[in-house]
């Protein structure tokens, strides 16, 4: 009988475990599309896959993240819908799927996957909670904000740690502007989430929450004991988190004194991968922030080079197609803002500002953008430029009713509501 059962397939042989590490690897550490380290994760991918028979849906997850591996999320998405149509089950695929959305900045798309999927979904279902969770984050990413809170404290009732269904309830707190209440649940609920890979996070949002409130110690102090601590240990998603908390902080006229030293250095670094257009945002906010300037130039000029390719594989790419319509312009924008140009800064945003849903993130991320426009104008002065950033906080407070920050905002705009420019603001850079 042992000499006629076929042996076991050895670790080696299964495609998905090295799926989730290639997946993990190019969202976590935005490598290049010809990065070593990704490449060689594809080849263990592809090998699997030919050592023994893979079922359908095991092969088109893996042809779905062989097509992230080359840059084009486009396409890898809608293999995983197909996933998802035949196996609506699947958390895994549901995970993928609310992963490429989110870079993709597909946010009706990430809504519609898991609207699709959900009535099959039951308590009963294996990851299920899961599941609702990210039906919690993709509903508020779409403005749903009731049907989020839903399925929320759904998934935190099968599962009290679930770090997504936290992050999301935090997430519907930070867009409707509800900021003392998120506070209070991400305090009560830490020892849910402090722990998980959302902590960094977690503590973001938190901190947004101080800084709406005024409470500027208090915002400082979760940078400087929470966030900066996983800088170096939690990839570029702490470097993004890092580099937007501290941008935020010095909107607040908080002096956040050389605390910019620790994100601008390894953001430069990645300024030739160019993988998720998300992290370029990101490059471009810390690089702009430094007083070197061959940093600055050397992040523009590395822009340039990546839009100038011809190589088929490079312009295929999703980053490709959505730098090249919004990159240089934000990267401008940003360093305009640097360079006290604040019309300038204020005019190339508004320009552009209904094509920043393609750089992926979320809609709270992408917010810095909103406050560079709305701070931009405020200190621009003039008629126009001072009109247009009292509208610009009207218009957040459409949604964010109970901001204090934008209340705030509304009387700084108001003092230069003036048709005169604004004397002594400026935007210093920090030795690097």
């Amino acid at each position: 009988l042992p000499a006629r059962t076929p042996p076991f397939p050895s670790p080696q042989d299964f495609a998905l475990p090295v799926c989730v590490l290639l997946w993990l690897m190019i969202l976590g550490s935005s490598g290049k599309l010809e990065d070593d380290a990704i490449l060689e994760l594809v080849k263990k991918m592809e090998t699997a896959v030919s050592a023994r028979q893979h079922n359908d849906r095991e092969k088109a997850i893996v042809a779905a993240v062989l097509e992230m591996s080359r840059g084009r999320l486009e396409e890898a998405v809608s293999l995983v819908e197909e996933v998802g149509v035949l196996w609506p089950q699947d958390a895994m695929a549901a995970k993928l799927n609310n992963d490429l959305c989110y870079f993709l900045g597909q946010s009706s798309r990430m809504r519609d996957y898991n609207a699709r999927v959900m009535p099959h979904m039951v308590d009963a279902t294996p990851m299920s909670h899961y599941v609702y969770g990210m039906m919690a984050f993709t509903s508020e990413e779409s403005a749903d904000y009731e049907t989020a809170l839903i399925y929320g404290n759904k998934a935190l009732g099968a599962y009290k740690k679930d770090p997504w269904a936290i992050h999301a309830i935090a997430h519907v707190h930070e867009m409707r502007g509800t900021h003392a209440e998120c506070a209070k649940f991400l305090e009560g609920t830490k020892g849910d989430w402090d722990t998980t890979n959302l902590a960094c996070h977690c503590y973001w949002h938190w901190g947004l929450c101080l800084l709406e409130l005024g409470k500027k110690d208090e915002a400082m102090a979760i940078f400087d004991q929470h966030i900066a601590g996983y800088i170096g240990k939690g990839g570029v998603f702490a470097l993004v988190d890092s580099s937007q908390y501290l941008q935020r902080m010095e909107f607040e006229d908080i002096d956040v004194g050389r605390r910019w030293q620790k994100v601008i250095n390894p953001l430069y670094e990645l300024r030739e991968h160019h993988r998720l257009p998300f992290n370029d945002l990101h490059i471009a906010i810390a690089t702009a922030a430094s007083d070197n300037a061959s940093l600055r130039e050397g992040a523009q000029a590395a822009m340039r080079t990546y839009l100038s390719k011809e190589d088929p594989t490079v312009v295929a790419s999703t980053s490709h197609r959505v730098l090249s319509r919004i990159g240089l312009p934000l990267l401008s924008a940003i360093n305009s803002y640097r360079d006290n140009k604040y019309a300038e800064c204020a005019d190339t945003i508004l320009k552009n500002r209904y094509l920043i849903h393609l750089l992926g993130g979320s809609g709270a991320q992408r917010d810095i953008l909103t406050l560079f426009l709305i701070h931009a104008c405020i200190k621009a002065g003039g008629k126009y430029h001072s009109s247009l950033g009292t509208q610009l906080v009207h218009e957040r407070l459409m949604t964010k009713k109970e901001s204090k920050m934008s209340t705030r905002l509304l009387a700084l705009a108001a003092r230069t509501d003036t048709g005169l420019s604004s004397p002594g603001l400026s935007s210093p850079r920090t030795k690097c």
